[in-house]
């Protein structure tokens, strides 16, 4: 597509409500905007599809010799048990960019603007195309754990367990900064190692709703950093060995540490007198 080609995104949205919550932001940006309520409405040309709650439909994309080299962006309800089914299922690592629900068309905009920007741009120092996908996936679940962090925040009354999840987005946020770092040549790539932990399987995970007690926040904040540490063991797993790979088990490392941090503190705040013993 070039630089003077017109922009199409398709948003399919069977309900029509995101899409027209999102209409305003996106026709700002100097995109035309069609609308779907399925997959089989689409047609070329289409610069970037937004898909709303409709996993199944990427892999119909995929396949789709006209619309499988489209950029997809799904937009999920990510803060509930949804977590679980959408990144359970690896049609979820095929997606652009995934975002929470309901989502912010500001956000969305934002999104859809930097993956179109990319396409066009080719850095010389930067890691392969393929693998650049799988670090701009990551920086999106970076984006989309900072928010579940704020949510979970803004869902607890109790100023302790506030302050840890506000500390846990800020971490979040500087390691999307780092994996942009990385995607523009300005970071080196380090080795690591995976080491997961326990708690949450055998606990499970809570609802988010208002009036979170502490324990039930850093369940879910544990369940969150395990399924962005299975997110880079994934792909890890699929790199041949070298630097590539190294990057993302260091980073699945990262989100494991995070993971039995926030699980220590769930005990202490499940079991307090294990803090004292």
């Amino acid at each position: 597509m070039g630089a003077n080609s017109p922009v199409t995104i398709w948003i399919v949205d069977p309900s029509g409500q995101t899409a027209g919550r999102c209409r305003e932001a996106l026709v700002r940006k100097g995109w035309t905007l069609k609308q779907a309520s399925s997959l089989a409405q689409v047609r070329p040309p289409a610069a970037a599809i937004v898909l709303v709650g409709e996993l199944p439909a990427v892999e119909l994309i995929r396949q789709h010799p006209d619309l499988k080299d489209v950029p997809v962006v799904l937009l999920e309800s990510l803060d509930r048990s949804g977590w679980d089914r959408t990144f359970a299922d690896e049609t979820a690592f095929q997606v652009d960019a995934l975002l929470d629900m309901p989502v912010d068309a500001e956000a969305l905009a934002h999104r859809l603007e930097g993956i179109l920007s990319a396409r066009h741009a080719v850095r010389a120092e930067a890691p392969p195309t393929a693998f650049r996908d799988i670090i701009r996936r990551a920086i999106d679940n970076e984006e989309a754990a900072e928010r579940f962090y704020r949510q979970a925040s803004a869902a607890t009354t109790d100023p302790a367990t506030r302050a840890v999840l506000d500390d846990l987005a800020g971490e979040e946020k500087d390691h999307k900064q780092s994996l942009q770092d990385f995607l523009e040549g300005r970071r080196p790539m380090p080795g690591g190692a995976i080491a997961p932990g326990s708690i949450v399987e055998t606990f499970g995970t809570p609802e988010l709703t208002s009036g979170l007690t502490p324990a039930d926040a850093f369940l879910l904040a544990a369940r969150k950093e395990k399924l962005a540490a299975e997110f880079y063991t994934h792909w890890a797993q699929l790199c041949p060995p070298g630097s590539e790979r190294d990057l993302l088990l260091s980073l699945a490392d990262v989100e494991w540490r995070h993971k039995r941090h926030v699980e220590d503190l769930f005990t202490n705040a499940s079991f307090p007198e294990n803090f004292y013993e």
